[in-house]
C-alpha cells in the first residue's frame, strides 16, 4: 500500500527543507553551492550514494543549466521526491550497530572496548570509503 502524502505532510517537509537550505544560503540569494548539497541532504536525514548524487540528483537539480550553485525551487522539488520514494533513507539501527562493532574491533583485537577512539574515528571518516568526509563535515562547521 502506498503511503499517503497529504497537504500537511508536504507543507511540514517543505518547511524542513527550506530551513535546512537557508542554513547554507549564506548570501540569501536563493542558491547554495553545489558542494553543500550532500551536507544539506544529510541534515535532512537523506543519504544518497555518491554515484546517485553525481549522476542523478545534482543533474536533476540543475536541469539544463549546469552551474556551481543549486536554486531553491529545484532543490525543494528533488528533495521532496527523495523523501517520498525513501531511496536515500539511512540504514536500520541494527546495521549501524554492526558497523560500530566492526570498527570497535577494527584492529582485530578479539575484544570490543565499547567505544571508538575519537582520533581513529576522525582518520577513518577522512580517509576510508568511496567518498570520504571533508574536514568541515567532520568538524561540523
Amino acid at each position: 500500500m502506498a503511503e499517503e502524502y497529504d497537504e500537511h505532510w508536504t507543507m511540514s517537509k517543505k518547511k524542513l527543507i527550506k530551513d535546512a537550505f537557508e542554513l547554507f544560503d549564506k548570501d540569501k540569494k536563493g542558491t547554495v553551492p553545489q558542494d553543500e548539497v550532500r551536507t544539506i541532504l544529510q541534515y535532512l536525514n537523506l543519504f544518497p550514494k555518491e554515484t546517485a548524487l553525481a549522476k542523478e540528483i545534482l543533474p536533476d537539480m540543475h536541469e539544463d543549466e549546469p552551474t556551481t550553485h543549486v536554486a531553491y525551487d529545484k532543490f525543494e522539488d528533488k528533495v521532496l521526491e527523495l523523501m517520498k520514494d525513501k531511496s536515500c533513507e539511512p540504514s536500520g539501527e541494527e546495521r549501524l550497530l554492526q558497523c560500530f562493532r566492526k570498527l570497535d574491533d577494527y584492529e582485530n583485537t578479539g575484544t570490543c572496548k565499547g567505544y571508538i577512539e575519537a582520533g581513529k574515528m576522525r582518520d577513518m571518516l577522512a580517509q576510508k570509503g568511496k567518498a570520504p568526509f571533508r574536514e568541515k563535515e567532520i568538524d561540523g562547521t
